[in-house]
């Protein structure tokens, strides 16, 4: 129980953090510890993505990567570009500084929580360039 309580309070935690424009003072402010962060439409403030950070470099990296024209990896931005018709990795990163935020948050917890975290996000936020089945793989006593 201590576990799903620790779980909440993150949530809760990320829930009441501004989001903040995606620019050279953002990134360099980003932290090197581990994660989990969202990409939030700017005008519905509707979550579109949300991630993990559990590498090395931490939320610094990972974001990086997704904002990076030169990173061909991010789930996140080819499922985006399909969906607008962005073909150039360079449109991509455009599209996201123009029309996104961002908010995230440290979490200095084991992984597991970390992906616990990031799995009730997705789930209460819907958000629709993550993987479309959690709310299966979630067990009910989380939900609530």
């Amino acid at each position: 129980m201590e576990s799903l309580k620790l779980i909440r309070k993150y949530v809760k935690r990320i829930d009441s953090i501004d989001p903040c424009p995606i620019c050279e003072e953002m990134k360099s402010k980003l932290t090197t510890e581990c994660g989990v962060y969202m990409f939030i439409r700017k005008r519905s403030r509707k979550v579109d993505y949300v991630g993990t950070a559990t590498g090395a470099n931490g939320l610094k990296q990972r974001i990086k990567q997704h904002l990076s024209i030169s990173y061909d990896k991010s789930v996140f931005r080819i499922k985006l570009g399909k969906d607008k018709m962005l073909n150039s990795l360079d449109d991509q990163v455009r599209h996201l500084e123009k029309h996104y935020l961002i908010s995230y948050i440290p979490v200095k917890e084991h992984k597991s929580i970390i992906m616990a975290i990031e799995q009730v996000l997705i789930y209460e936020k819907k958000s629709i360039y993550n993987d479309e089945n959690i709310k299966s793989k979630l067990p009910n006593f989380i939900l609530k």
